[in-house]
């Protein structure tokens, strides 16, 4: 009977333990590293502050000893080590904070070693370029229509990005002369219509615009609150997520989506 009890309880521990996959390694890893960063750095706003607690960070990695080294070498590692950084870029500062570590490439043994301050010369990515115009718009524009959850989800978290099919009014004024309008269709028919989209549950904050199909010369042309099954209907393709806003812009095949005069405008 203990036998059976005991083989019970191995069995059950195994099934525990290899349940959990690399991902949730990686979050652990994640995780201690973000406390880590809290706890040791000075001189943080608390804008900066909060970025660090809602924001996941990006990660360097390369191995410690690449495969491939000499021979002699290589027999001593049996496991691939690597250095991992998990690093995030704060508002209102030119240099990056990461937290630098060595581990497998699993993380479960990844713990921080010490904090690195570094200032790297790169271009802005094109959805956090994006993602800044729309906090400024949305902060005084929808302050008031969004709860204090919605609020810190547009200040502190990525958006997402999709190619959508709103149909954009070109001329909420109404006031552009024929010429004029005829320009700008043309001028936009070229162009391809990109939404930016923070999810919150059954409402989405949209903010959308036309974009050549690298996203370049993207501006705000409507921006409002829609449902799920709105923004379903409109989204032609996902092109990145709010953990892809770092990457580089995906290539996109363009899309024809027709600009309207009178259809939906800049709220």
């Amino acid at each position: 009977m203990k036998t059976k009890i005991f083989l019970f309880a191995a069995v059950a521990a195994l099934l525990l333990c290899g349940c959990r996959s690399n991902q949730f390694y990686h979050e652990q890893a994640s995780e201690r590293a973000r406390k880590h960063l809290l706890e040791n750095s000075r001189n943080l706003t608390s804008e900066q502050i909060n970025h660090i607690r809602f924001n996941a960070p990006f990660i360097l990695h390369a191995p410690v000893l690449k495969f491939g080294t000499p021979v002699e070498i290589e027999t001593t590692v049996g496991v691939e080590k690597h250095q991992i950084c998990f690093g995030w870029i704060l508002p209102g500062r030119q240099d990056v904070l990461m937290v630098f570590g060595v581990s497998n490439s699993r993380m479960d043994d990844w713990y921080p070693n010490r904090i690195i301050s570094r200032r790297f010369d790169y271009q802005n990515p094109p959805l956090v370029a994006a993602a800044k115009k729309c906090v400024s718009y949305a902060l005084q524009n929808f302050f008031n229509e969004m709860n204090a959850r919605e609020l810190n989800l547009v200040r502190y978290t990525f958006p997402y990005l999709v190619q959508s099919s709103f149909g954009l009014n070109i001329n909420p004024e109404g006031d552009l002369k024929k010429k004029e309008l005829e320009n700008l269709q043309k001028k936009y028919s070229s162009m391809t219509e990109f939404s930016v989209v923070w999810k919150f549950g059954g409402k989405n904050l949209v903010f959308s615009g036309y974009a050549t199909s690298d996203f370049e010369k993207w501006n705000i042309l409507f921006a409002d609150f829609v449902n799920d099954e709105e923004l379903k209907k409109c989204t032609i393709k996902e092109i990145m997520t709010p953990s892809e806003a770092l990457n580089p812009f995906p290539a996109v095949e363009k899309k024809e989506t027709a600009p309207a005069e009178s259809t939906k405008e800049k709220k």
